[in-house]
């Protein structure tokens, strides 16, 4: 768990989008690293509590809001909640689509002959 108390860090918003969209709400991205992004607390302001998170990981965000701003963790957990229904529930609407579509165009590939 890495917590960087920087001043003032060069913005890479512009260039990169918000990795974690749902969390905008308290976190803003700072910088981007090779494997990692500086995220920027929201709920710390006027303090300027930079971390750094993982691309493929908001635990440290998380460990942070546990610690620092315990009465926010259930908001933060909410957020977390509410993207990954969303996010399950269009992929598998997808795939219902798509095997719907494909059965539609495509004859079976188990009844292809090499006569």
């Amino acid at each position: 768990m890495s917590e960087l108390a920087v001043g003032n860090a060069d913005s890479d918003e512009e260039e990169h989008p918000h990795p974690w969209p749902h969390i905008e709400s308290m976190f803003t991205l700072v910088k981007v690293r090779k494997n990692s992004y500086i995220m920027r607390c929201l709920l710390c302001l006027p303090k300027q509590t930079d971390i750094s998170a993982f691309k493929n990981s908001t635990s440290n965000l998380r460990k942070h809001v546990a610690r620092i701003h315990p009465n926010k963790l259930a908001k933060y957990t909410d957020l977390l909640e509410n993207h990954r229904k969303r996010k399950s529930s269009s992929f598998s609407d997808t795939l219902v689509k798509n095997a719907k579509n494909h059965s539609l165009c495509c004859p079976r590939a188990g009844n292809t002959s090499n006569a």
